[in-house]
């Protein structure tokens, strides 16, 4: 499931850049908060068909494009992808650093 989530997360982000739509442009649009948009993009969030729907209908493309279309690396950052035997052990590590991040995110925004 958190392979499909950065896939879509990634075709989102693909489609955007090709239409030279920018983040705060496609969230005021849609509706979103800043953070719900770059949850969108890292795939930290489930969409429900409906809503595919609808950014695919304002994109221009459907959500079978989102879902089906296999971006040749959907976290390029990530070089050492080939390394990891099991492909779904990098999903638990890239899963558990999302966590943490938020976790600090949530500490430091209480911080005075």
């Amino acid at each position: 499931m958190a392979v499909l989530r950065r896939t879509i997360g990634f075709n989102i982000l693909e489609c955007l850049k090709q239409k030279n739509i920018t983040l705060e442009a496609f969230a005021e649009k849609m509706r979103y908060s800043a953070k719900d948009v770059q949850n969108l993009i890292e795939g930290k969030v489930i969409v429900s068909p409906t809503e595919l729907d609808r950014i695919a209908e304002y994109l221009g493309t459907t959500k079978e494009h989102f879902i089906n279309v296999a971006p040749e690396y959907v976290l390029p950052d990530l070089r050492f992808m080939k390394k990891f035997s099991n492909p779904d052990n990098l999903d638990m590590i890239i899963d558990l650093m999302d966590e943490y991040v938020e976790c600090r995110e949530a500490v430091d925004s209480t911080e005075v």
